[in-house]
Parts: structure tokens; C-alpha cells; sequence
């Protein structure tokens, strides 16, 4: 899920239905991700464009989630963050929720997610979180999850 290491993933949504960046910055967090003083304070983001998603049991939940708030604000482009090894899969949700809506996906990897990639195998924690990604995409792609 885009909430599933709670440090590392934030949702930045960036500009109008226009798809201008000009004039709006929103930040979605998942619930449990205290964000907002930090938000507010670091990156001078208006209080008023912070948005808290409630809680997700999937990748699936969230964009849905994504989906209504997008649709309400009129966003034009989203630039997601999450951990590396998710990063092809929750492309291929959000984008798949947010097609109808004409809005830019954007994804990237958080700057805080300390897996090295290049050694999957050689960390139980990388090794486990690569091998569950790995089922799931191949779920989405046979078409078996979402």
C-alpha cells in the first residue's frame, strides 16, 4: 500500500484540472502519519491543504481514496511517494483508479526507504517486502487482485 511503511509514503498532489502547478500544493498522509506540524512548519505547506486519508487495507482502498479527493479538488496531477519495491505497483492501481479523471500519475521512490534494491536478497526485511510486491503484481497483472 502507499501506507504500508508509514515513515516513508506521502501523497503530494500537485496542481489544477488544467494540470497547472501553479497556486496549489496538497499533502495526503496516511492516518497514521503525524504530518501535518511537519508539513505546515518545513515545507510551508497551508494548513488547509493537508488532507489525512483514513486508514486502507489495500493499495486498492487508497486510491479510491485518491480518486474521490482528486475528483472533489480538480487536481490535474499527482505525484505519489512510496518504497521502492512498490513503486511499479502502485503506479499501475493509482493509475488504473485515476484514469477517468485525465489526471498525471507521477511515482517515486520515498528518499527515506533504506532497501537496497540492487541486493533484494541480502536483506530479510528487502528480501520479504520484494517477495510479497512481487506476488502481488503478478496478481494484478493476471488480473486477480486489485
Amino acid at each position: 500500500d502507499v501506507g504500508a511503511d508509514h515513515h516513508q509514503h506521502v501523497v503530494e498532489v500537485v496542481g489544477d484540472a488544467a494540470g497547472e502547478a501553479a497556486g496549489r500544493l496538497h499533502l495526503l498522509a496516511v492516518a497514521q502519519l503525524p504530518l501535518g506540524p511537519v508539513a505546515h512548519r518545513r515545507l510551508g505547506v497551508d494548513p488547509q491543504a493537508i488532507h489525512v486519508l483514513n486508514e486502507a487495507g489495500s493499495t486498492a482502498e487508497e486510491a479510491t481514496q485518491v480518486f474521490e479527493l482528486a475528483a472533489r479538488e480538480k487536481f490535474g496531477r499527482l505525484i505519489i511517494i512510496t518504497s521502492k519495491q512498490h513503486t511499479r505497483r502502485a503506479k499501475l492501481v493509482m493509475r488504473r483508479r485515476l484514469d477517468d479523471l485525465g489526471v498525471q500519475v507521477i511515482m517515486r521512490a520515498s528518499p527515506y526507504d533504506r532497501a537496497n534494491v540492487s541486493r533484494w536478497w541480502s536483506d530479510r526485511a528487502t528480501l520479504r517486502f520484494t517477495l510479497f510486491e512481487t506476488q502481488r503484481l503478478l496478481a494484478y497483472w493476471i488480473g486477480v487482485a486489485d
